[in-house]
């Protein structure tokens, strides 16, 4: 009866940790990471603006073509930084106001690196890695 049980258990973590195999080489097989955006309270944000319920920033970070894709919607004007664990600034893109789609290369040195959205209606920062 232990045998059983025993065998019985070891199936089902092979079965759960093949399961798992599975969905991490679908969502690899995209190259393609999301980079969670924090929005936060930056103080290039208007002074007496209410927040916009249209607002919307992502971004993803595409493994495959070496670059960052952000979407924004209503974020008006500003600038979009890709920043060094030592504070330093490596890339930036000038947003315009009505931009809905910024395109820009990824870091090809292995590091942690710091988005940062910084434009009049919006302020949020992503944190991502390149291993």
């Amino acid at each position: 009866n232990k045998m059983k049980m025993k065998k019985s258990i070891l199936t089902i973590i092979a079965a759960v940790m093949c399961c798992f195999t599975v969905f991490a080489t679908d969502s690899n097989e995209s190259g393609k990471t999301s980079i969670y955006i924090k929005e936060l309270i930056g103080s290039n944000v208007e002074v007496g603006r209410e927040r916009d319920l249209f607002i919307s920033v992502s971004a993803v970070l595409d493994h495959t073509d070496n670059i960052i894709e952000v979407e924004l919607n209503d974020v008006s004007s500003g600038d979009i930084y890709i920043v060094d664990s030592n504070n330093r600034v490596v890339d930036s893109v000038p947003v315009i106001s009505g931009t809905t789609d910024v395109i820009m290369p990824a870091p090809t040195v292995d590091g942690y690196y710091t988005l940062v959205i910084s434009c009049s209606h919006y302020y949020g920062e992503g944190y991502f890695t390149i291993k």
